[in-house]
């Protein structure tokens, strides 16, 4: 696993998923360190059955293989790795976020910015918009 990948994967679970979630307009139902009991009920359930510190490893190589590699975040420059990779973890519609040119750090940035508060359902753009900001802040984006 790369360097870049354990930055991702802290920024993903420390600044942007709790432990356990259960929100009623969640599509993907409850989750565990993100995992979807929807889309990942195998995960889901495994990730449940651990202790805390177990789940978190067991969880750091399911979003290497699931999300990681799938959208080779290995081959973009640094710190879109990062906002692609939460952003393919954090939304359903991922694979079209994906498919983005790839500009600078800060355009991408706005780029999903604008694309949230455009195409998405009301009760999800404060969340997802907080998201891209945090991953802004955290990596050093400038100032908003």
């Amino acid at each position: 696993m790369t360097e870049n990948y354990d930055k991702s994967f802290f920024i993903l679970i420390n600044l942007l998923e709790g432990y356990e979630s259960d929100l009623p307009f969640d599509v993907g139902g409850p989750t565990i360190l993100g995992v979807s009991s929807r889309f990942y009920p195998k995960e889901y359930a495994e990730l449940k059955s651990l202790p805390k510190d177990e789940a978190l490893k067991r969880v750091k190589d399911f979003y290497y293989k699931e999300f990681w590699n799938k959208y080779m975040c290995d081959n973009l420059p640094d710190k879109i790795d990062t906002l692609y990779f939460v952003t393919a973890v954090n939304t359903p519609r991922g694979e079209k976020i994906i498919a983005f040119n790839i500009g600078s750090f800060e355009n991408e940035c706005l780029e999903l910015i604008d694309y949230y508060i455009n195409q998405t359902k009301s009760e999800y753009k404060i969340g997802l918009v907080n998201r891209v900001l945090k991953v802004w802040k955290y990596l050093g984006g400038g100032h908003v």
